[in-house]
């Protein structure tokens, strides 16, 4: 997680452009409703 930003590595990859990538996790069962710190999803 960036401390400055309070971001996941996941935020980070759907912000570069790389959404695809989320779909991984979520097949394998993560739970998209998630939130951290700041509650983000």
């Amino acid at each position: 997680m960036s401390m400055a930003k309070r971001e996941f590595p996941i935020h980070m990859v759907v912000r570069e452009g790389h959404a695809e990538v989320v779909q991984l996790p979520l097949q394998a069962g993560a739970d998209p409703t998630k939130q951290g710190v700041c509650g983000r999803s």
